[in-house]
């Protein structure tokens, strides 16, 4: 799953897509304790996707939040030295 696909997702897709690939994630790491795995290299593929969609998931959180705070203009950051 590509960054650009999972950045067009709404929040709630999001959160779905997150669940389907715990679930698989799971079911491969069971099958891999039993010996019965035949794609291994599935499960890092898995846990680089729940990662996309978990950082893809906390960007918009953050721009939703951020975007209901408004900067005045006396709040700048800087500091200033008195002596």
């Amino acid at each position: 799953m590509k960054m650009s696909e999972i950045k067009e997702m709404p929040p709630v897709e999001l959160q779905v897509k997150g669940g389907e690939l715990r679930q698989e994630l799971f079911s491969l790491n069971l099958q891999k304790s039993i010996g019965t795995l035949e794609k291994s290299h599935r499960i890092g593929q898995l846990r680089k996707d729940i990662a996309r969609v978990e950082t893809a998931l906390n960007a918009k959180r953050k721009s939703v939040l951020n975007s209901g705070i408004g900067v005045t203009s006396g709040d700048s950051g800087e500091v200033s030295e008195s002596k």
